[in-house]
């Protein structure tokens, strides 16, 4: 990714609230985000646009998580495990898939200067 390119990040959340208000900071710190509250909504991203990443909710709406999601556009979509970040609000364990075990996992509320930091320091090595 070229240096002054922004980072077009697939955010796939039903929380519209959290959604809008990580939007607004990401705009502000080189970060253009494709919106999603569901997988349908996601799936349409990914026909028109490549995003350079990928933050996903693990507990949605629909009955499925983030990681069985990015597991899918990992086989169906030549993604890398490294492309996603993951979100959650849960406070019990979770299962994380071993494909995902250095993906960064972020507590609900986190630091939307901590993500998107994190977000930047995940493209810098990649190539356009």
């Amino acid at each position: 990714m070229a240096e002054n390119k922004r980072a077009v990040v697939l955010y796939l959340e039903d929380d519209s609230d959290l959604t809008n208000d990580l939007n607004k900071f990401f705009k502000l710190v080189g970060i253009d985000l494709l919106l999603a509250t569901n997988k349908a909504e996601a799936d349409e991203h990914l026909e028109s646009a490549r995003p350079d990443a990928f933050l996903f909710d693990l507990e949605l709406d629909d009955g499925l998580n983030g990681f069985e999601v990015a597991v899918e556009y990992i086989s169906n979509h030549e993604y890398s495990p490294s492309d996603f970040m993951f979100l959650t609000a849960w406070d019990k364990r979770f299962d994380r898939p071993e494909i995902f075990s250095k993906s960064s996992v972020f507590r609900k509320p986190a630091s939307p200067s901590l993500i998107a930091k994190t977000i930047h320091e995940s493209l810098k090595g990649k190539k356009e």
